[in-house]
């Protein structure tokens, strides 16, 4: 089997999938046929289903039963899609101000899923931006949540509450001639 010709079926780690096969022509006389994984303990066949049972790759072979000459291979691929999310900062802070930069980490679970990419994005711009590897960036005075999304299909998020400050940034008294005698208050 040459895998850089085969259809690649990719599929998550604990799926079931039904799958059926196209038998042509239309008018053959037995659309019957069988699939045969090349492991069992990463893919099998059952009753019209396949189920993904570790991470790993093998072969599925589809034949048909009347003529075993007829027959195509896939790759089946199995990941272990993220199961959970979490958003934290080193530091613990969960405030910063107009203009300077928070950086977020996240820390995906399993420890061992296949893809660990994830999308970041702020539910107010106006307030709060953040870049592809999770920089948040200051912006006015707000509050707003940093969204973390898995990017492997899994459709697994975690949200940060933020809040940014904007500092003062100047200082003057009311009242600049004052006269104050001594022992008294104003």
């Amino acid at each position: 089997v040459n895998p850089d010709n085969l259809s690649v079926l990719l599929l998550a780690k604990g799926s079931s999938t039904a799958v059926s096969a196209l038998v042509l022509p239309e008018d053959a006389s037995s659309k019957k046929y069988t699939v045969v994984s090349s492991d069992d303990a990463i893919v099998s066949y059952r009753d019209s289903s396949l189920k993904a049972k570790a991470q790993g790759v093998c072969t599925l072979t589809v034949q048909s039963v009347l003529n075993p000459d007829v027959s195509t291979d896939y790759l089946a691929i199995v990941i272990q899609r993220v199961t959970g999310l979490k958003i934290f900062q080193e530091e613990n802070l969960k405030t910063v101000s107009a203009g300077a930069q928070l950086p977020l980490s996240v820390q995906v679970s399993p420890e061992n899923a296949d893809f660990q990419q994830v999308t970041w994005k702020s539910s107010n711009e106006k307030v709060a931006t953040v870049d592809g590897t999770g920089v948040v960036t200051g912006v006015s005075r707000g509050s707003c949540q940093i969204t973390a999304s898995a990017t492997d299909g899994s459709d697994r998020k975690a949200t940060f509450s933020l809040t940014v400050t904007k500092a003062a940034e100047s200082i003057t008294l009311s009242e600049q001639d004052v006269t104050v005698a001594v022992g008294s208050t104003r």
